[in-house]
């Protein structure tokens, strides 16, 4: 199904050769939306390549529950990750979660008032830094440029969500029905086909 709507096809290879022409020239960043298996499969391959990322874990996702996230992080600090709250704004604050100058967080699906400015309570992965510096695979193509064909200044942000990497059927394996899709991601499932 991937392979439908990108223009390359999401593979090893292909996420490998993209680390290598990133090094030291991108920050990669992982928000974790559905998969904590997917996710733990790319901290360890992302290790095994001495690449260090940021992972976003989310505490209100449908497909997860926050201990399993907080054992996944665990495991990704341990690998040498960093790690960072993946907020739905739809969402209240969790009471668990402290913000101060050092949390580290990712907007999920974020309105575009979120974009592109910085907060005082904890650092936005959407800071006025990365304006026009960003890719993201979010729908399971790089829909506002693919980073691979960038030819700007350095650094760049991409933030590629491990489930289409690592878990490509994730659709079909977590049975996700169109309106659990609508519901979360806040388009119609039938704009990734």
């Amino acid at each position: 199904m991937v392979g439908a709507f990108v223009s390359r096809p999401f593979t090893l290879d292909r996420l490998e050769a993209m680390h290598r022409m990133f090094a030291g020239r991108a920050w990669v960043r992982h928000d974790v939306d559905v998969s904590l298996e997917a996710a733990l499969a790319m901290a360890r391959w992302e290790n095994d390549r001495e690449i260090h990322a940021t992972y976003y874990l989310m505490s209100s996702s449908p497909f997860y529950s926050w201990p399993d996230a907080c054992e996944a992080g665990a495991i990704m600090l341990g690998l040498g990750h960093r790690l960072g709250y993946h907020w739905d704004v739809r969402e209240p604050w969790p009471a668990y979660i402290t913000p101060s100058s050092d949390t580290l967080v990712s907007f999920h699906c974020p309105p575009a008032q979120y974009l592109w400015r910085d907060f005082r309570a904890f650092q936005s992965a959407y800071a006025p830094c990365w304006r026009g510096a960003y890719y993201a695979d979010s729908r399971g193509r790089f829909a506002h440029g693919d980073p691979e064909d960038h030819r700007g200044d350095w650094p760049v942000q991409v933030n590629l969500h491990c489930e289409w990497w690592m878990q490509p059927k994730w659709l079909d394996d977590f049975r996700v029905t169109p309106e659990l899709y609508e519901q979360f991601f806040r388009e119609p499932m039938e704009a990734t086909a």
